[in-house]
């Protein structure tokens, strides 16, 4: 189908003399000056470089403490990924009759011969104050949602309905296949193996109510598609160069376009036909055209890899008041340049001052790297959200002690949500809160008498 794009007015100022410019007037009488009548339609897109990747370092300030595995699993009847909390639309952490709600990216823990994210499934959790997580079963009845399995997204709470919004990535076929299908691939593809991996972003919604069990879904609405790859700004699956790698058409995280007097609006992580090469990576954006409900369309990417990465995943913001705002995702270490002195998982960000949307974007502290796994422990924790607090929540991989408090039949990898821990922000400059020699307000441990 044919999608419309944003088109961005650039103000080319041309400086013709040094003298004050004489105002011009239109029709109307409204004065302007003569440079802004030289503007021209055109999309900008700001770069992620190789020039900054390169000069990425991994000083102690940049690097996670160690997280050990923990003395009891999360679950134990489930591996749990990618997670986040329900949010209010303003992008606050959402409490529902006293209880929040964590909703995760799960498979059955076990011997599979299937790999996991081949049998990702939404289940929930919630928790009130004072009392242990709650496992509230999964989000979507079986066989109701988009896809063989579903991925990443985001969830919203509209006070206003009292319903659930559910933005998902539907991966496979939308209906009739399963997670045993396997689709042909030629050996060197990522997808050998594994059933269909295109992506489309979905979305349903459903009601919440107070249960026995803490607090259940009910009246869910139909799963629609809003947004899908159409081949020319946004790659398809087939336009994707084979690589180490999976395109992406995924990961739609909600926010309120404050620019567009908050427009519903979702990022999500592709890749493009703007730039070649696998490590393409960018930034997404799809808006409502009228309401969350209505019909969605695709707008340029806000952020491009140039060369640096095929992955921008999980794309998410944090706004700073007059520090602007804040864009962060994760990304491999082993899909960027020189990746042998890059951590292994890590978290990045941009800052645009200006508190736009349309940027500018700059890397934090010049390269992008916020925060990355220690040598010591380079794969324990992935999957990065910063929550507006700048506490960061991220889920525990291969750490140290798995195999001490577990035994290898039990836990391949580790799969339970990681400790938190925090960043600062400074303007340009982040790094892991506790983690420079000053004093840092925002992480101050206790210290055992």
């Amino acid at each position: 189908m044919t999608l419309p794009f944003r088109l961005q007015t650039l103000a080319m100022t041309m400086a013709f003399t040094a003298a004050s410019p004489t105002l011009a007037q239109d029709a109307g009488g409204a004065e302007t000056r003569p440079a802004d009548l030289f503007s021209f339609q055109g999309d900008v897109i700001d770069l992620w470089t190789m020039e900054a990747a390169l000069s990425m370092d991994t000083r102690p300030e940049l690097t996670l403490p160690l997280f050990t595995a923990p003395e009891e699993m999360f679950s134990d009847e489930f591996l749990l990924w990618d997670a986040w909390p329900v949010r209010h639309r303003d992008g606050s952490i959402a409490m529902i009759d006293g209880r929040v709600i964590l909703i995760a990216l799960s498979a059955e823990r076990g011997l599979f011969e299937t790999e996991f994210s081949t049998r990702s499934q939404w289940r929930y959790w919630t928790r009130a104050a004072g009392e242990d997580w709650r496992y509230g079963g999964l989000v979507f009845p079986e066989g109701t949602a988009l896809g063989s399995r579903q991925w990443a997204g985001s969830t919203v709470y509209d006070e206003e309905t009292g319903r659930i919004h559910f933005f998902y990535a539907a991966v496979g076929e939308l209906r009739g296949e399963t997670p045993d299908d396997v689709v042909s691939h030629s050996p060197r593809h990522p997808g050998f193996g594994r059933p269909s991996t295109v992506q489309r972003v979905a979305l349903a919604s459903a009601s919440v109510e107070s249960g026995e069990d803490g607090l259940e879904f009910a009246a869910m609405s139909e799963h629609r598609v809003i947004l899908e790859a159409e081949g020319g700004v946004y790659m398809t699956e087939e336009q994707y160069p084979a690589d180490d790698v999976v395109y992406g058409m995924r990961d739609p995280w909600y926010f309120r376009h404050e620019g567009e007097d908050g427009r519903d609006c979702a990022l999500f992580t592709a890749n493009t036909n703007y730039l070649s090469g696998p490590a393409n990576g960018v930034v997404g954006l799809g808006c409502a055209v009228d309401g969350i409900d209505g019909e969605w369309e695709l707008r340029e990417p806000i952020l491009a890899s140039d060369g640096v990465s095929a992955q921008l995943e999980r794309p998410h913001l944090v706004r700073r008041g007059e520090d602007g705002l804040y864009l962060f995702f994760s990304s491999h270490g082993f899909l960027l340049p020189d990746a042998a002195d890059k951590p292994a998982e890590g978290l990045f960000g941009f800052r645009a001052a200006s508190g736009a949307l349309e940027g500018p974007w700059l890397p934090l502290n010049g390269h992008g790297l916020v925060a990355g796994n220690p040598e010591a422990a380079p794969l324990q924790s992935y999957s990065y959200l910063v929550l507006p607090s700048l506490e960061v929540t991220s889920y525990l991989n291969e750490v140290p002690g798995l195999y001490v408090r577990f035994p290898r039949s039990e836990a391949d990898w580790m799969g339970s949500p990681a400790p938190k821990f925090a960043i600062s922000l400074d303007g340009d400059e982040a790094w892991v809160a506790g983690q420079r020699q000053e004093v840092d307000p925002l992480l101050v441990r206790e210290v055992p008498r």
